[in-house]
C-alpha cells in the first residue's frame, strides 16, 4: 500500500485539489456576480441577494449540524465563544455583502482578483501573528497566487 503522505502521489493529489478549488472559485464568483447584477437590474441590490443567500443556505447547514451533534453529542456552549462566533458572523456577512456590491458594479475579474488576494494576507498573518514558518514552499505558492492575480487583472 502506498503511503499517502509521500512522493509524487501527494504532489499530484495537491495539484488536483488545487485545480478543483480554482474551478469552484470561478463558479461561485460567476454565480455571485450574475446574481448580484440580476438583483440590481430588478430594482433590488446586492444586500437583498446576500440576505437571500444566507436565508436559503442556513436550513441545510443547521440540519447538518444538528445531525452531526445528535450522533456525537451536543457540546457545552461557551458564552464567550458564542459572542466571538456571532461577531465573526456579522463580519462575514458584511464582507460578503461588500464583495457582492463590488461584483454588481465592477468587472468580475478585478473583484475576484482582489477577493482572492486575501490568501496572501492570510499567509502573511499566519507568519506574523501565529508564528507559522514562511519557508521556500510558502514563498513559491504566494508567488504563484500573485502571478495568477496579475494575469487576471492585466490580461484584459
Amino acid at each position: 500500500m502506498r503511503d499517502f503522505y509521500s512522493g509524487a502521489y501527494t504532489r499530484l493529489t495537491a495539484i488536483a485539489w488545487s485545480g478543483l478549488i480554482a474551478v469552484l472559485i470561478i463558479l461561485y464568483t460567476l454565480v455571485d456576480g450574475i446574481g448580484a447584477r440580476i438583483a440590481q437590474a430588478n430594482g433590488s441590490n446586492s444586500l437583498s441577494y446576500v440576505s437571500w443567500m444566507f436565508i436559503l443556505e442556513a436550513p441545510p447547514f443547521l440540519i447538518g449540524i444538528a445531525a452531526w451533534y445528535a450522533r456525537t453529542g451536543w457540546p457545552r456552549i461557551d458564552r464567550r465563544a458564542l459572542l466571538f462566533g456571532s461577531g465573526a458572523g456579522v463580519v462575514a456577512y458584511t464582507g460578503y455583502a461588500l464583495v457582492l456590491y463590488a461584483l454588481a458594479l465592477a468587472p468580475l475579474a478585478y473583484v475576484s482578483a482582489l477577493r482572492e488576494s486575501s490568501v496572501l494576507f492570510a499567509a502573511l498573518l499566519g507568519t506574523l501573528v501565529l508564528g507559522e514558518p514562511f519557508g521556500r514552499r510558502r514563498v513559491v505558492v504566494a508567488g504563484g497566487v500573485a502571478f495568477g492575480l496579475a494575469l487576471v487583472t492585466f490580461a484584459r
